[in-house]
């Protein structure tokens, strides 16, 4: 429903683009473990979170081992998972965790070469 002109010269209508989260949405990257070049896409993804104007992100690069437990994954908001083709995310070690996190309402985001690497 559109605003009428008095409706915003008045303030009492807030469009959901004027609307900001108080709070910082924290936000788990899952990259592969092994630094360097390997890890340059879920560090980008880490970055671009965090240089956001839009949104208040506090997004960390953790790695399959500190994401094994639902109480570890209760520390954030989402999760982002994805692969970037070399098929090194060890998928295994936190998949269990990742269910009971959305199952508890947590969010979680697939990104890149995800089937690929889920499927090693």
């Amino acid at each position: 429903m559109a605003r009428s002109a008095r409706q915003a010269a008045s303030g009492l209508v807030e469009t959901l683009e004027d609307r900001r989260v108080l709070t910082p949405i924290n936000v788990a990257v899952i990259g592969n473990g092994f630094g360097g070049q390997l890890e340059g896409g879920f560090n980008q993804i880490v970055s671009q979170l965090n240089n956001s104007t839009r949104f208040d992100f506090n997004a960390t690069l953790i790695n399959a081992s500190q994401a094994d437990t639902l109480a570890e994954l209760q520390a954030y908001d989402a999760v982002v998972i994805g692969d970037e083709g070399s098929g090194l995310v060890d998928f295994a070690t936190f998949a269990p965790a990742l269910r009971s996190f959305v199952e508890a309402g947590g969010g979680v985001v697939g990104v890149g070469w995800l089937i690929y690497g889920a499927g090693n």
